[in-house]
């Protein structure tokens, strides 16, 4: 077989601080996958915008108006306030003392809860690495079984494991593949046939856009939650997407991927769209074991309503307190500007023997990643709010 489905649910509570607390969990049972044969139409959906452009979603603009969700379909008139509020600013506040130093690219994120003439526009795109040299960025080897397989401003991933490959997220199209990932991983002695999986974190066109294209090249079997394999069924606004793939199998909270002696781990964390998945990845270093806590869907690029800013603050504790109480010391993101990816890649280059790894940051570096993004959608709900 090449893999099973674990049900390994994680049961946590909120504290009345709002902080996750695991409580226990148990391995209930352990059953094989079943593909699905319904099948979609292929269609694709407009996806995540960078936060220095995250003011857009689908429907439009978070600067009109009126907004609609485009996985709930609710228009939600708004008040824009002239200055930021003592609430929204002391959430800001804190969100800069978690992530100045390793995570500037998700503070920015924090912009959305300033009036626009007050948003910063530091750092640019350039600045965190992200202009047009990077359209071609090469894969590459992060840890001894994880590799960086992304495309310019969208991160993918690559797991090896002893019976075959697992895929996090797809990028756009198959052009993506063809023409950049597939050579990459040749050059990298990794062959694109052995890909068994593919996990698509969320139902946005750059992330299921190449997935279509792996299932029908590689036969892998494709992953994605039960609501988005919903989303990715709206009409695309953005052609260079593929169309999605045939519905395959679907991920439920708690549940887990073993591979080749490997498992991944899965959470529903619903905020950027409401089935996203977020993902621990255990990996090695020169043999010691280290494990990534993917944080699976980023962007404010949905309705701006409070109840939808504190969902996604309430996502983003929960898995602080799943990584924590997995041991969970390497954040990563599926955008290269939110986890500081360009910078990181730069440095483990230059990486001399007795250097500290750049990707692993240690478990308080995994909790002030996710309070900096818990903290930014605070300040925004808060601004709603006051």
């Amino acid at each position: 077989s090449r893999g099973r489905l674990n049900l390994d649910r994680e049961l946590l509570h909120f504290t009345s601080a709002g902080r996750a607390k695991a409580t226990g969990c148990s391995s209930l049972r352990r059953v094989r996958f079943r593909s699905h044969l319904l099948r979609l139409r292929p269609l694709a959906v407009c996806c995540f915008l960078l936060p220095f452009h995250a003011v857009e979603s689908q429907a439009g603009h978070l600067e009109n108006p009126t907004l609609r969700d485009s996985a709930e379909g609710n228009s939600v008139p708004r008040r824009v306030n002239a200055s930021i509020s003592a609430h929204a600013q002391a959430h800001i506040d804190t969100a800069t003392a978690m992530g100045a130093k390793d995570f500037p690219g998700a503070l920015l994120l924090c912009n959305q809860a300033r009036p626009e003439s007050m948003r910063t526009s530091h750092p640019t795109a350039n600045e965190l690495g992200m202009g047009a040299h990077d359209e071609q960025r090469a894969s590459v080897r992060i840890f001894d079984n994880l590799y960086y397989i992304g495309k310019g401003n969208v991160n993918a991933w690559a797991v090896h494991t002893a019976e075959g490959i697992i895929i996090v997220d797809a990028l756009n199209n198959a052009s993506d593949w063809t023409d950049v990932i597939e050579p990459s991983l040749r050059a990298l002695d990794l062959d694109p046939g052995l890909i068994r999986y593919v996990v698509v974190t969320h139902g946005h066109g750059d992330h299921y856009g190449g997935a279509a294209y792996l299932a029908r090249t590689y036969h892998a079997r494709i992953l994605m939650s039960d609501v988005d394999w919903g989303l990715v069924n709206e009409p695309r606004d953005r052609p260079y997407f593929d169309p999605p793939p045939t519905r395959d199998l679907t991920i439920r909270d708690g549940e887990s991927l073993s591979l080749g002696g490997e498992t991944l781990k899965f959470f529903i964390t619903p905020g950027h769209t409401l089935g996203t998945v977020s993902v621990l990845i255990p990996v090695t270093w020169q043999g010691t074991p280290h494990l990534v806590a993917l944080w699976g869907g980023t962007g404010f690029n949905f309705a701006r309503t409070p109840e939808r800013f504190g969902q996604y603050s309430d996502s983003a504790l929960r898995f602080l307190g799943l990584a924590r109480t997995h041991n969970a010391d390497v954040p990563l993101a599926n955008h290269p500007d939110i986890d500081a990816l360009p910078t990181k890649l730069s440095k483990l280059a230059a990486r001399k023997p007795g250097d500290p790894h750049p990707f692993i940051l240690g478990s308080e570096g995994v909790d002030r990643f996710l309070r900096t993004l818990s903290e930014c959608a605070l300040a925004v709900e808060a601004q709603i709010r006051d």
